[in-house]
C-alpha cells in the first residue's frame, strides 16, 4: 500500500467531523496513520475551497472560524495543503469522466503527484481515472 495519498472533500469531512465511521477501516486507518505521522495525505487546495464552501453553507458547523479550524486540523504531522498547479487546470480540462470541476481538478492533481485518491466517489470508482483507495 502507498504511503502518501490524494484526498477527496467527503472523506476529509467525515474525518474531520468525528463521522469517520462512514469511512472504510483501511480509509479511516490510512487518515489516523497520516495524523501520527506514519503516512502523508495532501488535501488538494480545491479540497479546502470545497470544504469552505460546505462550511459556508452550514452542512458542517464549526466551533471556531475557518482559519482557526484550518490552521489547528490540516496541518497535522503528515497532512498538509497541495496547492493547485496550472497542469492540473489543464490535465481537468482532458478528463471526461465527470462535469463536476471539483472532481475533476482533484483527480488531476492525485494523477499530477502520481498517488492514490482516497474518494468514495461512484462515479470516480466507475471510471477510474486514477488510482483508488476505498
Amino acid at each position: 500500500m502507498s504511503v502518501v495519498f490524494v484526498t477527496d472533500t467527503h472523506p476529509l469531512v467525515h474525518y474531520l467531523t468525528g463521522t469517520a465511521k462512514k469511512l472504510p477501516t483501511k480509509v479511516k486507518n490510512v487518515f489516523d496513520d497520516a495524523v501520527a505521522g506514519r503516512k502523508s495525505i495532501f488535501i488538494p487546495a480545491i479540497v479546502l475551497w470545497e470544504f469552505s464552501i460546505i462550511v459556508k453553507a452550514g452542512r458542517v458547523k464549526l466551533e471556531v472560524t475557518l482559519d482557526e479550524y484550518v490552521k489547528e486540523k490540516f496541518f497535522a504531522k503528515a497532512i498538509s495543503i497541495l496547492d493547485l498547479e496550472v497542469d492540473d487546470i489543464l490535465l481537468s480540462s482532458k478528463l471526461n469522466f465527470s462535469r463536476d470541476p471539483f472532481d475533476t481538478i482533484i483527480v488531476a492533481t492525485a494523477i499530477r503527484v502520481d498517488c492514490p485518491l482516497i474518494t468514495g466517489d461512484s462515479v470516480i470508482h466507475e471510471t477510474k481515472p486514477c488510482q483508488i483507495l476505498w
